[in-house]
Order: C-alpha cells, then sequence, then structure tokens
C-alpha cells in the first residue's frame, strides 16, 4: 500500500494566515467606515460649524488668511441662533480703537478657529475672558480683541501682527493658544513625507493604519525636535515682534479631551474624528494626545526662565471629555470654561506687569 503524502505544515500556515489578515483587513474597513459616520455627526453640520468657528466662505477675503472687514454670517440650528461678525478691523467680535484710556489694559488673543469659536462674538473665549476679568473689577479697565483666524498656525501671526499696527493697535498682552493646527497641517504632514517606500506600501493596509500606525511616528526625541522647529520656535519669534512694541506675551498650554477619562463610544469618536476630519490618516487620538501632552511641556520649558507668560490651562484639570465637540473645539459650556480659567490664571499677571492701568483688577 502507497504511503500518503504529507501536506507541507507550512502551506496550511499559510492559507490560515491569508484567511486572517483578509478577514482583519475587513473588519478594519468595517470599523472605518463606522467611525467615519460617527464622527460625522458634528463635522456633517457644515453650516453650523462655518459660522460657529468663524470658517464660512461668506466671511473670507482671503480663506484662511484674511475675514472681510464688515462681514456677518448666521445660522438657525435647533432653535439657536449662530451669528459670526467680522468688526473694521478684520477680526471676529467687537474692535477696539487706536487711540484709548492709558488705565484700559489692551488684550489681543491669538490664535485659530479655537479662539474664535463660539456660537456668537460674545460667546467666545476673548470676549468671556474680557467679561469675567472685568467682573472682578471696581471699573472696567480690560478690552480684549479676538485676534483669531479660523485655520492659521503659528507661522502665521506675523499677518495679525501687521494689520494691528496698520490699525494703530499697541496691545499691552499677547495671549495666544493654538498648536492643533501647526500639527495636524503641518507636522503630520512632514512626518508621512519621511515615510520610506516600504512604509507607505505597508500603510496602504486598514489593519496596519488603525492598529500598528503609532509606531510609523518618530521617535520621542524626534517628536520634541520637531514640535521645536514647527511650533515653538515661531513663538520665540513672535516674542521677539511683540517686544518691539513692548507688547508681552502669555503662552496658553492646549486643551484636547483626555482619552483615559472618555467612555468607549467616545474614544471612538474622538479617534476617527482625527483620521478623518483632521487627517492623520495612521496616527491615533491617544498618540495625538501624547504630543499634545509633549507640545505643553516643552512649552512650560523653553518659556520658564524668559518674559514670556506661561499659562497652565490644560493644567488645570478642569476639563472633561464632554466639554468638546471634537479633538479640540469646545461646547460653549466648555468655552466659558476655558475662558472662566484662563481669567483666573491672567489675573496675577495683570496685577504684576500693568499694576497701575490695572490697579482695580
Amino acid at each position: 500500500m502507497p504511503a500518503k503524502k504529507k501536506v507541507p505544515l507550512l502551506l496550511p500556515f499559510l492559507i490560515w494566515l491569508f484567511v486572517a489578515l483578509l478577514f482583519g483587513e475587513l473588519l478594519a474597513k468595517l470599523i472605518l467606515m463606522h467611525g467615519q459616520g460617527a464622527s460625522a455627526h458634528y463635522s456633517a453640520n457644515w453650516e453650523m460649524r462655518s459660522v460657529s468657528e468663524a470658517f464660512h466662505i461668506n466671511l473670507w477675503s482671503e480663506p484662511w488668511l484674511n475675514y472681510r472687514p464688515g462681514a456677518e454670517v448666521s445660522h438657525e440650528n435647533e432653535g439657536q441662533t449662530y451669528v459670526a461678525t467680522i468688526n473694521s478691523l478684520g477680526f471676529r467680535g467687537e474692535a477696539f480703537d487706536s487711540v484709548e484710556d492709558q488705565k484700559v489694559v489692551k488684550i489681543v488673543c491669538i490664535g485659530g478657529s479655537t479662539t474664535v469659536n463660539g456660537p456668537t462674538d460674545g460667546e467666545t473665549y476673548p470676549a468671556l475672558l474680557e467679561k469675567f476679568i472685568n467682573q472682578r473689577s471696581a471699573a472696567k479697565l480690560v478690552k480684549v480683541l479676538n485676534c483669531g483666524i479660523a485655520g492659521m498656525d503659528s507661522g502665521s501671526y506675523g499677518r495679525t501682527l501687521s494689520r494691528l499696527g496698520d490699525n494703530g493697535i499697541v496691545p499691552d498682552l499677547a495671549i495666544e493658544y493654538n498648536g492643533i493646527n501647526s500639527i495636524c497641517w503641518k507636522l503630520f504632514p512632514y512626518w508621512e513625507s519621511k515615510l520610506n517606500g516600504m512604509q507607505k506600501l505597508l500603510l496602504k493596509s486598514n489593519l496596519v493604519r488603525s492598529v500598528l500606525g503609532d509606531l510609523f511616528v518618530p521617535t520621542e526625541a524626534q517628536v520634541i525636535r520637531d514640535l521645536h522647529r514647527f511650533c515653538i520656535e515661531d513663538l520665540e519669534r513672535l516674542r521677539v515682534e511683540l517686544e518691539r512694541n513692548q507688547t508681552k506675551l502669555g503662552v496658553a498650554s492646549f486643551c484636547v479631551p483626555d482619552p483615559r477619562l472618555a467612555s468607549g463610544k467616545e474614544s471612538s469618536y474622538l479617534n476617527h474624528n482625527l483620521r478623518y476630519w483632521w487627517k492623520s490618516n495612521y496616527i491615533s487620538y491617544t498618540k495625538l494626545f501624547e504630543i499634545i501632552q509633549l507640545y505643553n511641556k516643552e512649552l512650560r520649558e523653553t518659556f520658564a526662565d524668559s518674559d514670556v507668560f506661561f499659562l497652565p490651562l490644560a493644567e488645570s484639570g478642569g476639563f472633561l471629555p464632554e466639554d468638546f465637540f471634537d479633538i479640540c473645539h469646545m461646547k460653549p459650556e466648555g468655552v466659558e470654561k476655558k475662558a472662566y480659567l484662563l481669567s483666573r490664571l491672567v489675573q496675577p499677571m495683570l496685577e504684576e506687569e500693568f499694576s497701575e492701568s490695572a490697579e482695580n483688577i
């Protein structure tokens, strides 16, 4: 009787491996599609977002660079009226004149959509910051101008300073709150451009991107170097520019939802919001959170022994995942909380640096 041929053990192993990988690839695709649908829940209401985050097409003279003075847009959604107006200076909300009472401390808030974010002009964090500071003063001695531009990254602040200068405005204090635009729109694409051919090929897999994508992020040491190159060096240049007019700079740490405090549904939403709407591709929300923590740490250490005021907003521990719409934009109650906490952080600075002007603050 002839002996039966033995089937090489490698062949069934390879077949089962192929089947497992195929199943994993399909499952990853289904999860991705489900997450995209979930993340679209807020982002899909484009009209509401375009007004509340001030990027509506009718607001621009140059999209993502300059607002059109005098522009106004509104939107009704579920009984809520959203309104964004652009003042004569080309910024959202009320303007203040170039010549003011010397006792008024003039503050400008610089940043992107997280600075202009709010259902109405009066519900943005700069407007609320002015309100909270002045509520604690015997006289209204602080005026805050919202100098945010939706989409602005740290490399574009020179435009804002030029516009202020052209209008004869010399602020006493500039508060910068941003970081996310430089990280997501400049740093992430830079890292992706540095991937080699094999890495790019592997990342075409839904499974690899979903499960192993964070392995393609540079080392922590390289991340820190790149954060300085793409973000913090811009802030150092901003400080130098402001000093020419004796304007102080305050830099606030950036707030994002803590994934350790998020429910499973919230974590899934944040992850897909980052990948789908912020185009992170293979970088997970958990990894972004770690990068933001490094960014805040480097901010604090860079300006620790300088005349730049570091405002530990994120470290205040006052924010929960439910305070946010997405990975960085806050709901109205979150914006109000941000403004209140910032007012408490700014208060000692006003008392120390502008005591003559702000003696009643």
